[in-house]
């Protein structure tokens, strides 16, 4: 049985350091909570806080995101952001408070006066399940969650009507408004941790990085903010990825496995080593995606080596080839290049 995975990556021919880009293009409003409630995206949409204290983000910083009590704490942010497209994205990390009478509020932005719908991000229990709320425009969605743990959630509204709901970076609905749904009460700005009215649904948990965007963001780029804090290298010639997977009561050099990825830069084919023992990391997946988010290479490692002829590919451009596990979470992420 596999007790635990560690996984490295050793580059040849390293040039420098960087983490992942995160979308900064149409960012209207930008709450990192960074000791404050500041909006950091240039506009002023400061926010108010009411009763709602910092505590340490999911990267264990001290000051760096909002902690709410579930009895009263609100905060309420500088705009109620109605523009289309739009993309709203954030984190949370729920206790485990009943919710079954009651919503628990994460954002919410519904009033009178919107032009382009509403928007919420809420938990509620039903059937003994901690249930995920996503609305846009009046059109919801649900997805199981568990509390005590953080999640990355996007939602997107296109000017087509088309509503993208995603967690954690997979996309887990997508769906058509009908009419740009409102409520008929609500203050004019939206709401974190309350109701729209700020009086119930009171949100217990923490809060963070709540960004607002004016346009619809890619899937590469939603998959960017999921992974926000992992860092990368720079590289000219050769990925190596090591990964090891410890067996119990067994030595943790004994199944040592290296992924090569090369040349990169390339430019007419892509050669994917896993190496003699690829058996034994079998129950992982490599997925190479391309700027705007289109699949062009997706396998699991049921063979030593993959010799990939990139004529079928969509250019020159940037990749990201992602590593992923049996549950299709994403153990890490590199760049490719094809010139």
């Amino acid at each position: 049985m596999i007790k635990s995975t560690y996984i490295l990556f050793i580059f040849s021919l390293i040039i420098s350091n960087v983490c992942a880009q995160i979308p900064t293009d149409g960012l209207i409003g930008f709450y990192p909570f960074n000791g404050n409630a500041r909006d950091e995206s240039g506009n002023g949409y400061h926010a108010g806080v009411s009763g709602a204290i910092l505590n340490s983000d999911r990267f264990a910083n001290p000051g760096r995101a909002q902690v709410f009590n579930g009895a009263g704490n609100y905060i309420e942010l500088g705009s109620d952001f109605d523009v289309l497209p739009r993309t709203v994205s954030l984190w949370f990390n729920t206790a485990n408070s009943d919710y079954s009478s009651k919503y628990g509020s994460i954002v919410q932005s519904d009033h009178p006066g919107l032009m382009n719908g509403s928007t919420g991000v809420a938990i509620k229990d039903m059937n003994g399940y901690k249930k995920l709320l996503l609305t846009l425009a009046g059109v919801s969605d649900t997805v199981d969650i568990l509390p005590n743990r953080w999640y990355n959630v996007t939602m997107v509204a296109d000017v087509n009507k088309e509503l993208l709901f995603y967690v954690d970076g997979q996309l887990v609905g997508h769906k058509f408004a009908v009419n740009y749904l409102k409520s008929g009460d609500g203050l004019g700005k939206a709401i974190v941790g309350a109701s729209r009215i700020t009086s119930n649904n009171y949100f217990k948990g923490m809060i963070d990085d709540i960004r607002i965007y004016n346009r619809k963001l890619t899937p590469v780029e939603v998959e960017l903010i999921k992974n926000e804090g992992a860092c990368a290298k720079k590289i000219q010639t050769i990925d190596t990825l090591v990964i090891k997977a410890n067996l119990t009561g067994a030595n943790p050099d004994l199944y040592e496995h290296n992924i090569l990825v090369y040349p990169n830069p390339s430019s007419d084919y892509v050669v994917i080593d896993c190496g003699p023992n690829y058996a034994s990391i079998s129950h992982y997946s490599l997925k190479i995606i391309n700027a705007i988010g289109q699949m062009v290479f997706m396998s699991k490692i049921n063979k030593q080596k993959f010799n990939i002829n990139l004529s079928t590919w969509t250019g020159a451009g940037l990749y990201m080839v992602y590593l992923v596990d049996s549950e299709n979470n994403i153990r890490d992420v590199k760049k490719l290049i094809l010139r």
